[in-house]
């Protein structure tokens, strides 16, 4: 929302997610490259929940560096699908950039999305990571009786896995209105115009 020159008031009606891809290599994909890169005769399932530990010394290994440049492939065709809806520069300004799942914990994951790829790499101010998401205060540890009917504690432990739950829990009925890529123009800028006020709206009466 906003402000025209005048005062009025314009209110969002609306929100668009430019560009949205969910799409392999994932961390499937990365652990089975971790597996090869480790030539020890491992599966991608035994290296399951240790990859921060073992993927760090091999960080450079060409078996991962394929995978994190096809993770950031998937980053950079969202971007060029959205840079057709939206071709300035300065509308891309503050861009962030969010890392969930399995990946998020994995630094030589992590470190692959610190520049927006392609065009906008080196020209966009304030790029970087979403801020810490923090943790949800209903976020709740329920027994696995519900006899007790007290107020069950606080959840503590890491919750980087079940944020994934914890959104789809929502109602859609709480949502803004959201259109998908496709079913948004392209981005054209306009400069609303205050509409002509005659005297007698201004209260004057003319002669």
């Amino acid at each position: 929302h906003g402000h025209d020159p005048d005062g009025t008031h314009r209110a969002k009606y609306g929100m668009a997610f430019f560009g949205a891809e969910s799409r392999p290599p994932g961390m499937d994909a990365f652990d089975e490259a971790l597996a090869l890169a480790r030539r020890r005769g491992e599966t991608a399932v035994q290296l399951r929940g240790r990859e921060c530990e073992l993927a760090g010394p091999l960080a450079d290994a060409h078996q991962l560096q394929g995978v994190c440049g096809d993770m950031v492939e998937v980053w950079a065709k969202a971007r060029r699908n959205a840079w057709v809806k939206a071709n300035e520069t300065d509308l891309w300004e503050g861009l962030r950039y969010l890392v969930v799942g399995g990946g998020s914990k994995v630094p030589a994951i992590v470190q692959h999305f610190k520049e927006p790829p392609g065009y906008l790499k080196g020209k966009l101010r304030d790029y970087g990571p979403v801020a810490e998401l923090g943790r949800p205060a209903d976020l709740r540890v329920f027994p696995a009786s519900v006899r007790n009917a007290a107020m069950p504690p606080a959840y503590r432990g890491d919750h980087t896995f079940l944020l994934v739950a914890y959104g789809l829990s929502f109602h859609t009925g709480e949502l803004p209105h959201i259109s998908l890529p496709g079913d948004v123009p392209p981005f054209r800028r306009v400069v609303s115009r205050r509409e002509f006020v005659d005297a007698l709206e201004l209260g004057y009466e003319e002669r």
